[in-house]
């Protein structure tokens, strides 16, 4: 997370929205489907169909939940939130947002949208060390001990 604010600091965004599953995983550690991260300098929020509320506050205990379904669109969940937290610029995930996502962000959302690509995956490719333990532990357990040659 830190990492990620530096980031955004850097890019001269207020908020990075996440929709990519494998990074709202990787950022939140959520496990489930359906779900989006709007990342502000001092809150995070969740936002989900309301069929995973009760498995979002389970797993993603510090974040603001916000359901989406009830406002229509993911769009309009973010338009909400940008307009409370008053936020003027918002970085997305432009490889993996669709055009019709992106319109109706566009049409929402009075905070200017800037694509902010590939930033998680690049934490995502150097393994902290509790990551390469889990490597290490799944390895050993589906092919037994790692040895050096």
């Amino acid at each position: 997370m830190e990492r990620l604010l530096e980031q955004m600091e850097k890019a001269g965004l207020e908020a990075m929205f996440i929709s990519r599953p494998v990074n709202v995983k990787y950022v939140s550690g959520y496990t489930g489907d359906d779900s989006y991260l709007l990342i502000t300098n001092h809150k995070k929020y969740f936002i989900t169909d309301p069929r995973y509320m009760e498995q979002a506050s389970i797993e993603c205990p510090d974040y603001i939940l916000t359901e989406w379904r009830s406002r229509g669109s993911v769009g309009k969940a973010v338009a909400e939130i940008a307009e409370k937290e008053e936020l003027s610029a918002i970085g997305f995930e432009d490889g993996h947002m669709t055009v019709a996502e992106y319109r109706s962000f566009e049409a929402e959302v009075k905070a200017e949208l800037a694509p902010f690509d590939g930033v998680i995956e690049g934490f995502r490719s150097v393994k902290r060390p509790e990551e390469i333990e889990c490597l290490r532990a799944a390895w050993i357990s589906r092919r037994g001990p790692l040895t050096r040659s």
